[in-house]
């Protein structure tokens, strides 16, 4: 993350979660690491915001989330999706001045650190179970990769979803490319209605022994080392009571 004194902008891509995303789509994602001596006062800065933007008529949807497992655990998440590029040029004519004042009035004193990062959906990748369901749980990873290792990243995820489809268990989650970033990076999002579903759920790599041949699982595996430099991960709550804006 970058210091709150200098806010970066991220361009990324999203993908996971058993019917393919069409169109793509676009994210505005803040994350909000606390001042360490302080961390109630952030939760509170954070909820005026959102109800200053429910209040004064903000037209784009706002959620909130928390780290609660792994990396980075306390830290803020506050975002608004499923955008199109036209939508930012009349946000910077629109709401979006008003938003960053106050932004910067209420909550940015009660950060240590903030980034801000544009996502973009990945249709290619993307599975959504058929229906709609309510999500609390989210399990975020992080690759890193090596440059010019994308495509081939994209292929071995694409086949470890394909092994949890050809079983009777299939892989639910969200994939975005960060466009921008000092290195390739890939984030997905496996989004869960509560801590037992969490549980209970295959992780995207448990099935690849059991589908292919000890060939094709070598060739992937060896794939997805040549192309990770790292990976983290962690989990999101989300805080629904805290959400805001979305008057249009």
């Amino acid at each position: 993350m970058t210091s709150r004194a200098s806010l970066s902008l991220l361009v990324v891509s999203a993908v996971v979660l058993a019917a393919p995303v069409s169109a793509q789509s676009y994210a505005q994602r803040y994350w909000l690491t606390p001042r360490a001596d302080d961390a109630p006062a952030a939760k509170h800065a954070l909820a005026e915001f959102t109800a200053w933007l429910s209040r004064e008529g903000d037209p784009w949807r706002w959620s909130v989330y928390r780290v609660v497992l792994g990396d980075e655990v306390g830290t803020w998440v506050l975002r608004s999706g499923g955008h199109e590029w036209q939508d930012f040029d009349a946000r910077d004519s629109g709401f979006g001045p008003r938003f960053t004042e106050q932004f910067e009035r209420t909550v940015l004193p009660a950060m240590e650190e903030v980034s801000l990062q544009l996502e973009r959906s990945n249709p290619t990748l993307t599975r959504r179970p058929t229906g709609s369901r309510s999500s609390s749980v989210f399990h975020i990873t992080e690759w890193t990769l090596e440059p010019g290792r994308m495509t081939a990243f994209g292929e071995v995820v694409g086949a470890m979803m394909e092994s949890h489809e050809l079983g009777d268990r299939p892989y639910y989650a969200g994939y975005y490319d960060v466009i921008g970033a000092n290195a390739p990076t890939v984030r997905s999002s496996a989004n869960y209605p509560d801590w037992v579903s969490f549980g209970e759920s295959p992780r995207l790599a448990d099935r690849l022994d059991e589908v292919f041949e000890p060939e094709r699982v070598r060739q992937l595996r060896g794939a997805y080392g040549d192309a990770v430099v790292t990976v983290r991960d962690f989990v999101l709550r989300s805080y629904p009571e805290m959400n805001g804006g979305g008057n249009d």
